[in-house]
């Protein structure tokens, strides 16, 4: 691996951005079509703060349709091998 290849990433820090908060930035990319976010730091933050805004604001999922990742995915269960 080359050393620009070890630094590459595809997330955006917030400081780096010209907004003045981050769920403007969310907010700004739901309006063009994006439908997922990964967010990264401060877990009590993100959980206790910006979650809770984004779901008054209707941008975060409040129910799953289904009860798996399998599920919510698609996938078909696979044959018991023990059965």
């Amino acid at each position: 691996m080359f050393a620009d290849e070890v630094s590459a990433t595809d997330r955006l820090v917030f400081r780096d951005v010209d907004v003045s908060t981050p769920i403007e930035q969310l907010i700004e990319w739901h309006s063009a079509g994006f439908a997922g976010f990964r967010l990264h730091g401060d877990l009590r933050q993100i959980t206790r703060e910006l979650v809770p805004e984004l779901r008054r604001l209707g941008l975060f999922r409040t129910e799953y349709e289904h009860r798996t990742l399998r599920g919510h995915l698609g996938l078909a269960r696979p044959a018991n091998q023990f059965a």
